[in-house]
């Protein structure tokens, strides 16, 4: 009985350690794959101007809006009368 449950417990450490192991290497793909991607669109974000239609008070809100969410930079933004 003990040679059974010490088969048991080695089997159990092993699945463990390649369970663990496979997650890692799941999560580094997934990282490699997005990675790049979500990196591109920010700096795509960043970098392109855009212009904000809105009047009065809405324009500044989301002017500041857009500003403290990092994504654009003042410079790039270019506003716009309706």
């Amino acid at each position: 009985m003990k040679i059974l449950s010490d088969v048991i417990h080695y089997t159990e450490t092993i699945e463990t350690i390649i369970f663990i192991g496979l997650f890692i290497y799941a999560i580094v793909l997934w990282g490699n794959g997005i990675a790049p991607v979500l990196y591109r669109l920010g700096n795509g974000l960043a970098n392109r101007k855009i212009a904000i239609f809105a009047k009065g008070d809405n324009r500044s809100s989301l002017k500041n809006l857009l500003l403290d969410s990092g994504l654009f930079k003042e410079k790039n933004m270019v506003p716009r009368c309706l």
